[in-house]
């Protein structure tokens, strides 16, 4: 993208919808501002839907024009510096996607005519649709495209029911007023940070053509909204005639169809068309570049570079690989990116760099991590700079993205924040999370087989009438062990409270301890017993209650419903849900009380975590050495499907298995009747000897009428060789190789 933009009056207004339209005018083009008029049809454009008018290197005479009509008619208008410059629509596209204040982009063409209440349906369709549940979801508007002398009638016609007069005229075949119909268009709208996320159209597609198609062929293969055809990458046919579910182009229609046919679509005004322009010679280099960009992504998963969000401002990062805070997903959402290493810093000259280059904020991960980076996250909240710690969250995929500290010492869990009536819809989520994760075999660390609390208690000798008191250790070089351990202090002075517990409880209950699984060494602990193969949800499920310093396993064990007594400082502390301890006799005086966490607050607090402030993702993770006798799990990537705390709008994509809308979808009726529609006999004819021309001499639409098994024998008559060559038996191939 061409970092030159000299002109950009971009609305402050954040709105719902913001409608791109791409423009390069030249001289000889007198109806420039009449087209600019068009989005102006529909009259009722409702004020969350911002216009903006992105001018991919007009002269400057022509420029000026163009910003002083957006300007009066309330657009917003950039102009890129790209005159001498091939127009690039998919540039134009990707700043206007950058520099927009919504939750949406619809990319529209300015040839393109709308209708009254077309951008109200359009808004509504995003509800309708479910595109906040699904940011990988996007709507598809299809386009009906005018003669000369409609367009001249649909400018002067009665705005009451001119759309409906015009969808009347291409069903009555009115071939003097209707050129052609298309469905699958470039006319999509999507959640602008996940298209800034995916890299936006790819810019190395030059004027006009197939840009948009590989983009929207990316979002297809992601979002898994029908199951993808058979040949995928195959152009097959077009998207007006096509009914076999074949190549690409069969499921890129349903997306326009869907809109379509709730009469939502717009009207393309007549002009002229220079077949012999560069405009129709670049299609055909963007036509190779499409094929060779669809086989690598399909194959490599390759896509363009994710795209910065301007209203972001910028921020700091000190890793180009951690994925923590080096993620294609939410990239976009932390504005211009400036990569750093943390070594060539001290406290002092990051804040002058900070102040010199006006970085809106700094994300680091793990701020304990080291000395260096400690420093540095105590010298911005001194300074109250803005910054957010990313780490792993204390539930299974999680993540958060604090902009107030690191788990304990972090203000993001006081409870005046979460602890609030839920909405029957958030209590709802909590009981089918908490459902799933109880089921989940996986937890945050390698587990050993789960086997179900009656066999723990077996394996264990623990009798029926004993209650259990479950002991998950953690790591002594953890960061919460190291610097939040607060008034337990140390790990060994937990190790002396577990073994002083399990003495004062006496027969009645019995302490299993599990160390945690990346340690070597297992503790000494008089009177308690260890399993440390089990599975920490099959002890959750045996245990009466659960003792621990601070580990995220303590959240589960509210999900359990279990009694927590945490001896550090814990993120989750709080009185209704868990309770605080330091010596055995005050884990003796709650369970003497009947100390039960209260369920009501527990789901509240769990809301708050999965539906506001944790964002969820899928580990790649790989084990590594540590200090002393212990293992660290070293993330090597997180492929997020929910994000939180960035950006502006709230990130979903993660779907059940399988495709949203299956193949008995009323869409598929093109493709399924013509699958089962029987052929009309035909009278015996004659068979006509046929010449020995290249298949690649062929007519095509002489290849394209012949069955399946007439093309096999044309197919061995001119080239027996590769008949037999590719033939999917075994027999034939090695015939093939000894005949020919």
């Amino acid at each position: 993208m061409l970092d030159k933009i000299t002109i950009a009056d971009v609305s402050e207004n954040y709105g719902r919808l913001t409608v791109v339209i791409p423009v390069r005018f030249t001289h000889d083009r007198a109806d420039m501002l009449e087209r600019l008029s068009y989005i102006e049809e529909d009259h009722k454009i409702p004020r969350e839907v911002n216009i903006m008018v992105v001018d991919d290197g007009s002269p400057k005479r022509l420029a000026a024009q163009i910003r002083s009509h957006c300007l009066d008619h309330g657009y917003s208008y950039i102009h890129i510096n790209s005159e001498y410059h091939p127009f690039s629509i998919a540039r134009a596209r990707n700043v206007g996607a950058s520099y927009a204040r919504s939750d949406y982009v619809m990319f529209q063409d300015v040839d393109l005519m709308p209708y009254d209440g077309f951008y109200h349906a359009v808004l509504k369709e995003i509800r309708v649709q479910g595109l906040d549940e699904n940011g990988q979801k996007f709507l598809m508007f299809g386009v009906i495209y005018l003669t000369r002398k409609a367009t001249a009638e649909y400018l002067t016609s009665d705005r009451d029911i001119r759309k409906e007069t015009f969808v009347q005229h291409l069903f009555d075949t009115r071939n003097d007023l209707i050129e052609k119909v298309s469905t699958g268009t470039s006319v999509i709208a999507i959640n602008r940070e996940y298209y800034l996320a995916r890299g936006g159209n790819d810019e190395d597609f030059q004027e006009w053509g197939y840009d948009d198609i590989e983009f929207n062929c990316r979002c297809i293969r992601k979002v898994r909204k029908f199951p993808l055809p058979d040949e995928f990458r195959l152009d097959y046919k077009n998207c007006a005639s096509i009914t076999e579910y074949k190549g690409w182009k069969s499921i890129y229609r349903l997306f326009g169809d869907m809109t379509f046919q709730k009469g939502i679509m717009l009207f393309h005004a007549w002009h002229e068309v220079d077949s012999n322009s560069d405009y129709q010679k670049g299609r055909v280099v963007n036509e190779r570049l499409f094929n060779k960009k669809m086989l690598d992504f399909a194959t490599k998963g390759i896509e363009p570079p994710p795209l910065h969000s301007e209203m972001e401002g910028s921020t700091l990062v000190f890793s180009e690989t951690n994925p923590f805070i080096q993620s294609r997903e939410f990239l976009p959402r932390l504005g211009k990116v400036f990569v750093e290493k943390e070594e060539d810093f001290s406290a002092k000259s990051l804040l002058r760099y900070i102040k010199d280059n006006g970085i809106s904020r700094v994300l680091m991960h793990n701020p304990y991590a080291t000395s260096k980076r400690m420093s540095f996250y105590r010298a911005l909240r001194r300074r109250k700079i803005p910054y957010l710690i990313a780490e792993r969250g204390a539930l299974r995929d999680s993540v958060f993205f604090d902009p107030n500290g690191f788990n304990a010492d972090s203000a993001s869990y006081d409870a005046k924040l979460w602890d609030k009536p839920l909405t029957q819809a958030e209590e709802q989520s909590v009981e089918e999370y908490i459902r799933k994760e109880i089921a989940e075999d996986s937890s945050l660390e390698a587990q050993g087989a789960r086997q179900g609390s009656a066999k723990i208690r077996k394996k264990l000798g623990i009798r029926p009438n004993q209650k259990i008191l479950f002991v998950p250790l953690q790591r002594p070089s953890d960061t919460v062990i190291k610097y939040m351990c607060g008034p337990i202090e140390t790990h060994d002075r937990f190790i002396e409270l577990v073994g002083e517990t399990a003495t004062a409880l006496g027969d009645e209950w019995v302490v299993v301890v599990k160390k945690h699984p990346l340690e070597d060494l297992t503790p000494e602990i008089e009177n308690a017993v260890f399993d440390n193969d089990g599975h920490v949800k099959d002890l959750m499920e045996a245990c009466d209650a659960m003792l621990l310093i601070n580990s995220g396993v303590g959240c589960l064990g509210m999900i359990w419903g279990k009694p927590v007594y945490h001896a550090g400082s814990a993120f989750y502390s709080h009185p209704a849900i868990n309770r605080q301890v330091t010596t055995a006799e005050e884990i003796l005086d709650g369970i003497r009380s009947g100390f039960k966490p209260r369920r009501e607050t527990v789901y509240r607090f769990i809301s708050y975590l999965i539906n506001d402030f944790y964002s969820f993702g899928t580990f790649t993770t790989r084990e590594a050495k540590w200090e002393g006798d212990s293992r660290m799990t070293v993330t090597m990537a997180i492929d997020f499907y929910q994000i939180r705390g960035l950006g502006q709008t709230r990130f979903n994509s993660r779907t059940e298995p399988g495709v949203i809308t299956n193949r008995d979808s009323i869409l598929m009726d093109r493709y399924r009747y013509a699958m089962s529609a029987k052929p009309e006999p035909r009278a015996p004819q004659k068979r006509q000897p046929v010449k020995k021309e290249s298949p690649a001499t062929a007519s095509h639409v002489e290849v394209e009428t012949l069955s399946r098994r007439e093309k096999l024998r044309l197919k061995k008559e001119q080239n027996p060789r590769k008949y037999y060559a590719d033939s999917k038996f075994f027999l034939a191939r090695l015939y093939g190789k000894i005949a020919f």
